[in-house]
């Protein structure tokens, strides 16, 4: 049960940041924006793509123990 809940939480987060970052994207091309703004949401873009791949690494290591457990 652990393992699933495990695997549905990283999957929730890698959706997540995925979303949030296209809503970000969207948001940056109100061209109203203020510098500040603007230079606030691409900071949030950046973190949100690089949350991502941040997110893969676990996701693999646990599927690669995961997969070690059931042999």
């Amino acid at each position: 049960m652990v393992v699933d809940l495990v695997e549905v939480s990283i999957e929730v987060a890698i959706a997540n940041a995925t979303s949030i970052g296209s809503i970000i994207s969207k948001l940056l091309e109100n061209k109203s924006l203020e510098s500040f703004e603007s230079n606030c949401l691409k900071n949030c873009s950046w973190l949100y793509y690089l949350a991502r791949p941040c997110l893969q690494g676990p996701r693999e290591a646990f599927e690669a123990k995961n997969t070690q457990l059931l042999v």
